[in-house]
C-alpha cells in the first residue's frame, strides 16, 4: 500500500503542466514540453515505489526520491526527528552528514494507521542498527 502511494505522486506529477500547456501553450510546443515532464514523472514513479531502506550485514542503504546512499553500520551515530526521520553519520574524513528517511517520514495529515507502520518501521531500524553495531559503539 505505501509504495503504491509513494509512486502516485509520480503519476499525478504531469497532470499539472499538462494542463498549463493545453491552456497557454502553441500546440506545436506542447510535445517537446511534455517530453521531460514525462521522464521526471517516471523516474519519480520507479523511485517512489523503491522508497525505503534495505539492512546488510554491514550497511544501511537509504533509498530515496533522487538519490539512495548507502552508510556503514558502524560509522551511524543516532536518528534525529526534527522534521523527516534521518540517519546521522560520520564519512570517512570524520564529518558530520545527516540523510533523511522518506520512506519512514510523516507529515501528521496522513491516516492513522500509515503513521503507526512508518512508527514501527522507524524503531525496528533503530534496533536492528544498534544490534548489529555491536556491544562496544558508542550510544548517544
Amino acid at each position: 500500500m505505501t509504495r503504491l502511494a509513494n509512486a502516485f505522486g509520480g503519476l499525478a506529477i504531469p497532470y499539472i503542466p499538462f494542463a498549463v500547456l493545453l491552456q497557454w501553450v502553441d500546440t506545436d510546443y506542447a510535445p517537446a514540453l511534455a517530453v521531460p515532464f514525462g521522464l521526471v514523472s517516471l523516474t519519480l514513479v520507479v523511485r517512489g515505489f523503491r522508497l525505503g531502506v534495505v539492512c546488510r550485514p554491514a550497511t544501511v542503504t537509504v533509498r530515496g526520491y533522487l538519490r539512495s546512499r548507502t552508510i556503514p553500520i558502524k560509522d551511524v551515530i543516532d536518528f534525529p526527528e526534527v522534521l523527516l526521520l534521518s540517519i546521522r553519520w560520520r564519512d570517512r574524513k570524520g564529518r558530520r552528514r545527516k540523510t533523511p528517511i522518506v520512506a519512514f517520514s510523516t507529515l501528521g495529515s496522513e491516516l492513522a494507521f500509515v503513521s503507526r507502520e512508518a512508527a514501527r518501521c522507524a524503531k525496528e531500524l533503530k534496533r536492528w542498527v544498534h544490534r548489529h553495531q555491536g556491544p562496544g559503539h558508542p550510544r548517544p
